[in-house]
């Protein structure tokens, strides 16, 4: 059975949109998924489902955890071998650049030419981003905190949605499947 990861957006940041794991993993396997797993307290799931149903059945989960915790989280749901190439292609972790300062914006969707262009990545001078397969991998050469280019630019720029994880944590979750 293909596995699949579940990226929550916004949960547990900064004291809102509380969600405890147990709840996630509750939701996930009332929605039809099994093996369920959860890494840290920011919303990561790793779990089995039917071939091309995960996104039904993380979909079908946030709703659940809306009518449990009263908001619905945004999810970026992935294929196990989707996010193996994806945590195995870093153009900064190549380069020897300090993983605190990599990124993964997970996108909801393909990344056409069009919001590729206008993302216009060059107004981030402090930022190197490189376009991979259904992400974007970003090198914040000055840390992450302060930049202007969030989840909110990509949005935007994507008409999707797009979650973040660090580089650190993208590894702990790619070592969750082998």
């Amino acid at each position: 059975m293909p596995m699949f990861f579940a990226l929550l957006r916004g949960v547990n940041v900064g004291g809102k949109q509380r969600l405890p794991m147990a709840v996630l993993k509750a939701a996930l396997m009332r929605a039809g998924a099994m093996a369920v797993q959860t890494y840290l307290q920011s919303g990561n799931a790793v779990f089995d489902a039917p071939a091309a149903q995960g996104g039904a059945v993380a979909r079908k989960a946030m709703g659940g955890i809306a009518r449990v915790a009263g908001f619905e989280p945004g999810v970026v749901v992935i294929g196990a071998e989707a996010f193996l190439r994806i945590a195995r292609a870093h153009p900064g972790a190549a380069a020897g650049a300090e993983a605190k300062c990599l990124h993964v914006a997970f996108l909801s969707g393909p990344l056409t030419g069009a919001a590729w262009q206008s993302l216009a990545v060059e107004r981030f001078p402090n930022e190197q981003v490189t376009r991979g397969p259904a992400c974007l991998y970003i090198h914040f050469t000055q840390g992450v905190a302060g930049s202007k280019f969030t989840n909110q630019v990509i949005d935007r720029a994507t008409g999707g949605l797009c979650t973040m994880r660090n580089w650190n944590t993208v590894q702990a979750l790619a070592g969750m499947v082998g």
